[in-house]
């Protein structure tokens, strides 16, 4: 289950915490690769990731239930 506090990651940051690699990251991110993207914020060439918002918790619980889905 994720954190209750709101912590500000980077691409490192959300990858090491979901165990992936960073250019999965990414394509989790993109629209064009993904009907629900992660939700992020873009900071001139960078972005980041508010770990912990109500944003990011309900697209951690679409991502498991749509697993046990399949």
């Amino acid at each position: 289950m994720p954190s209750t506090d709101n912590e500000i990651l980077d691409d490192q940051g959300v990858s090491k915490k979901l165990r992936i690699t960073t250019r999965h990251l990414r394509d989790l991110r993109e629209r064009s690769k993904t009907a629900d993207p992660i939700p992020s914020i873009r900071s001139g060439r960078l972005y980041r990731y508010i770990w912990g918002s109500p944003e990011m918790n309900a697209w951690l619980l679409r991502r498991s239930n749509s697993k046990r889905a399949q």
